[in-house]
Protein backbone atom coordinates (compact mmCIF):
# COMPACT_ATOMS: atom_id res chain seq x y z
CA UNK A 1 0.00 0.00 0.00
CA UNK A 2 1.40 3.20 -0.91
CA UNK A 3 0.50 6.23 1.23
CA UNK A 4 1.49 9.61 1.32
CA UNK A 5 1.23 13.02 2.50
CA UNK A 6 1.81 16.33 1.49
CA UNK A 7 4.90 17.05 2.58
CA UNK A 8 5.86 21.43 3.22
CA UNK A 9 8.71 22.93 4.47
CA UNK A 10 9.54 24.31 7.87
CA UNK A 11 11.27 28.29 7.51
CA UNK A 12 14.23 28.09 10.37
CA UNK A 13 13.29 29.44 13.61
CA UNK A 14 14.76 32.84 15.02
CA UNK A 15 14.00 34.47 18.11
CA UNK A 16 12.43 33.57 21.32
CA UNK A 17 9.73 31.50 22.77
CA UNK A 18 8.38 30.59 25.99
CA UNK A 19 7.36 27.56 27.59
CA UNK A 20 4.45 26.54 29.75
CA UNK A 21 0.68 27.25 29.57
CA UNK A 22 -0.84 30.70 30.74
CA UNK A 23 -4.75 29.99 30.89
CA UNK A 24 -6.95 27.02 30.42
CA UNK A 25 -9.91 26.48 29.52
CA UNK A 26 -12.89 23.61 29.69
CA UNK A 27 -16.59 23.57 28.29
CA UNK A 28 -18.79 20.46 27.75
CA UNK A 29 -19.49 19.42 24.56
CA UNK A 30 -23.30 20.06 24.26
CA UNK A 31 -22.62 23.42 24.83
CA UNK A 32 -20.90 23.76 21.52
CA UNK A 33 -22.66 24.28 18.43
CA UNK A 34 -20.00 24.10 15.70
CA UNK A 35 -16.48 24.06 15.30
CA UNK A 36 -14.82 24.95 12.16
CA UNK A 37 -11.77 23.78 11.09
CA UNK A 38 -10.09 25.42 7.52
CA UNK A 39 -6.72 24.78 6.46
CA UNK A 40 -5.53 23.14 9.44
CA UNK A 41 -6.52 25.42 11.82
CA UNK A 42 -10.06 26.07 14.20
CA UNK A 43 -11.47 29.44 12.59
CA UNK A 44 -14.68 29.72 14.71
CA UNK A 45 -16.00 28.20 17.49
CA UNK A 46 -20.02 28.96 18.04
CA UNK A 47 -22.12 28.00 20.74
CA UNK A 48 -25.07 25.68 21.05
CA UNK A 49 -27.65 28.78 23.35
CA UNK A 50 -28.99 31.11 20.74
CA UNK A 51 -28.47 33.51 23.48
CA UNK A 52 -25.85 32.54 25.61
CA UNK A 53 -26.04 32.87 29.36
CA UNK A 54 -23.25 31.89 32.14
CA UNK A 55 -22.97 28.49 32.43
CA UNK A 56 -23.00 28.36 28.93
CA UNK A 57 -19.19 29.50 27.60
CA UNK A 58 -15.74 28.44 28.62
CA UNK A 59 -14.84 28.03 31.78
CA UNK A 60 -11.27 29.40 32.46
CA UNK A 61 -9.35 27.63 35.21
CA UNK A 62 -6.46 29.38 37.35
CA UNK A 63 -3.59 28.00 38.64
CA UNK A 64 0.14 29.09 39.66
CA UNK A 65 2.42 30.26 36.77
CA UNK A 66 5.20 27.73 36.23
CA UNK A 67 2.88 24.75 37.40
CA UNK A 68 1.25 23.90 34.19
CA UNK A 69 2.42 22.06 31.02
CA UNK A 70 1.02 20.38 27.73
CA UNK A 71 3.08 17.79 25.91
CA UNK A 72 2.08 15.47 22.60
CA UNK A 73 2.88 11.96 21.69
CA UNK A 74 2.65 10.99 18.22
CA UNK A 75 1.61 7.22 18.29
CA UNK A 76 2.49 5.17 14.78
CA UNK A 77 0.69 2.00 13.64
CA UNK A 78 3.26 0.96 10.87
CA UNK A 79 1.52 -1.90 10.04
CA UNK A 80 -2.82 -0.56 10.29
CA UNK A 81 -1.24 3.46 9.34
CA UNK A 82 -3.61 4.16 12.00
CA UNK A 83 -1.35 7.07 13.63
CA UNK A 84 -2.73 9.02 16.03
CA UNK A 85 -1.43 11.68 18.86
CA UNK A 86 -1.88 11.83 22.30
CA UNK A 87 -2.18 15.23 24.21
CA UNK A 88 -1.80 15.44 28.09
CA UNK A 89 -2.29 18.75 29.98
CA UNK A 90 -1.01 18.88 33.54
CA UNK A 91 -2.26 21.55 35.72
CA UNK A 92 -2.00 21.63 39.63
CA UNK A 93 -3.90 23.94 41.74
CA UNK A 94 -2.14 24.94 45.23
CA UNK A 95 -3.82 23.93 48.85
CA UNK A 96 -6.61 21.19 48.78
CA UNK A 97 -10.33 22.75 49.61
CA UNK A 98 -13.90 22.09 48.81
CA UNK A 99 -14.33 24.57 45.90
CA UNK A 100 -11.94 23.10 44.09
CA UNK A 101 -12.32 19.23 45.00
CA UNK A 102 -16.26 19.81 43.47
CA UNK A 103 -15.25 21.80 40.15
CA UNK A 104 -12.48 19.45 39.95
CA UNK A 105 -14.17 16.35 40.63
CA UNK A 106 -17.19 17.78 37.20
CA UNK A 107 -14.04 18.33 34.91
CA UNK A 108 -13.74 14.01 35.10
CA UNK A 109 -17.49 13.67 35.14
CA UNK A 110 -18.29 15.43 32.19
CA UNK A 111 -17.89 14.92 28.31
CA UNK A 112 -15.59 18.28 27.30
CA UNK A 113 -13.44 20.53 24.79
CA UNK A 114 -10.73 22.08 26.29
CA UNK A 115 -8.18 25.07 24.93
CA UNK A 116 -4.85 25.80 26.65
CA UNK A 117 -3.12 28.89 26.12
CA UNK A 118 0.68 28.84 25.57
CA UNK A 119 2.69 31.55 26.58
CA UNK A 120 3.18 32.56 23.32
CA UNK A 121 -0.22 33.80 23.34
CA UNK A 122 -1.18 30.91 21.26
CA UNK A 123 -4.59 28.55 21.76
CA UNK A 124 -4.96 25.07 21.06
CA UNK A 125 -8.12 22.89 20.87
CA UNK A 126 -7.82 19.44 22.67
CA UNK A 127 -10.88 17.20 22.55
CA UNK A 128 -12.03 17.83 18.83
CA UNK A 129 -12.24 13.52 17.69
CA UNK A 130 -13.43 12.19 20.94
CA UNK A 131 -14.22 14.37 24.39
CA UNK A 132 -11.12 14.94 26.40
CA UNK A 133 -10.77 12.30 29.84
CA UNK A 134 -9.35 13.39 32.93
CA UNK A 135 -8.20 12.44 36.23
CA UNK A 136 -7.14 14.09 39.84
CA UNK A 137 -4.71 13.30 42.63
CA UNK A 138 -4.11 14.87 45.53
CA UNK A 139 -1.04 15.39 47.29
CA UNK A 140 -0.45 16.25 50.71
CA UNK A 141 3.13 16.07 50.57
CA UNK A 142 4.91 14.83 53.84
CA UNK A 143 6.63 18.20 55.36
CA UNK A 144 5.61 21.71 55.73
CA UNK A 145 7.57 22.83 52.71
CA UNK A 146 5.97 20.46 50.24
CA UNK A 147 3.02 20.97 47.98
CA UNK A 148 -0.33 20.61 49.43
CA UNK A 149 -2.30 20.19 45.50
CA UNK A 150 -4.43 18.93 43.40
CA UNK A 151 -3.09 17.55 40.01
CA UNK A 152 -5.67 17.55 36.97
CA UNK A 153 -4.61 15.71 34.16
CA UNK A 154 -6.52 16.29 31.00
CA UNK A 155 -5.48 13.53 27.73
CA UNK A 156 -6.79 13.71 24.27
CA UNK A 157 -6.54 11.02 21.85
CA UNK A 158 -6.79 12.40 18.17
CA UNK A 159 -5.85 11.88 14.67
CA UNK A 160 -4.17 14.89 13.90
CA UNK A 161 -2.15 17.43 16.42
CA UNK A 162 -4.15 19.25 18.47
CA UNK A 163 -5.63 22.43 15.99
CA UNK A 164 -4.18 25.95 16.83
CA UNK A 165 -7.24 28.01 16.92
CA UNK A 166 -7.11 31.24 14.88
CA UNK A 167 -10.51 32.93 15.29
CA UNK A 168 -10.18 36.76 16.39
CA UNK A 169 -9.37 37.50 19.88
CA UNK A 170 -12.73 39.07 20.06
CA UNK A 171 -14.91 36.11 18.94
CA UNK A 172 -12.65 33.84 21.63
CA UNK A 173 -13.54 36.74 24.70
CA UNK A 174 -16.98 36.32 23.29
CA UNK A 175 -17.51 32.24 24.16
CA UNK A 176 -15.60 32.77 27.25
CA UNK A 177 -18.38 32.27 30.04
CA UNK A 178 -16.64 34.92 32.56
CA UNK A 179 -17.81 37.63 29.50
CA UNK A 180 -21.86 35.82 29.18
CA UNK A 181 -24.64 38.02 31.02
Amino acid sequence: MNCSATLTAIAGQCGKTLGGIRRFFIINRDKIGEITVSEGAVTAITLAAQNPAPGDGFISYGFKRGTANVATTGNADDQGRNNSFTTVATLEFMKQETAKRVALQAIVETDAYAVWEDNNSKRFLMGYDTAIASNVNSETGSGYTEDNKYVLSITDNSLELPYEITMTEQAWEAILDENLE
